[in-house]
């Protein structure tokens, strides 16, 4: 895969995520969807993409993303039949900040997918709360 765009989200824990609770969905993107060996994705779910260009879904950013110190892209990402309906920088290992997940349009973009009409929702983290920062439609 080829992604044009390339940041650097550096990891703020490195604790493991090794249990039976953390798992990757076999997933790629097909005309702009989302799909999976049963359709178009439904459902909420951990996105990393890595410093190589690799789209990852399931659960668990640092397990995503092999335990890698960087990667591009980390979050949630919200969708029905494939379609993008919102995507946040929910990730407690990676915490990209509002400037880095801003650039989650253009490198999922670089990746096939289609995200007009989703919205970005950013969100900043105050202790253990996660407020919402901001939330944009996407053109």
């Amino acid at each position: 895969m080829l992604v044009v765009f390339t940041q650097r989200i550096g990891e703020v824990r490195d604790d493991p995520q090794v249990d039976d609770k953390y798992k990757m969905v076999g997933s790629k993107i097909v005309d702009g969807l989302f799909v999976s060996k049963y359709g178009g994705m439904t459902g909420t779910y951990d996105i990393v993409v890595t410093m190589e260009g690799y789209l990852k879904l399931g659960t668990g950013h640092y397990y995503l993303s092999n335990s890698a110190p960087e990667v591009m892209l980390a979050g949630t990402i919200e969708m029905y039949k494939g379609k993008v309906k919102d995507i946040t920088n929910l990730s407690g290992h990676y915490l990209p900040n509002a400037e880095q997940t801003k650039n989650y349009i253009r490198i999922l973009n670089d990746l096939g997918a289609r995200l007009s009409g989703a919205t970005l929702s950013i969100y900043k983290v105050e202790g253990n709360k996660k407020v919402l920062e901001s939330r944009e439609k996407i053109d």
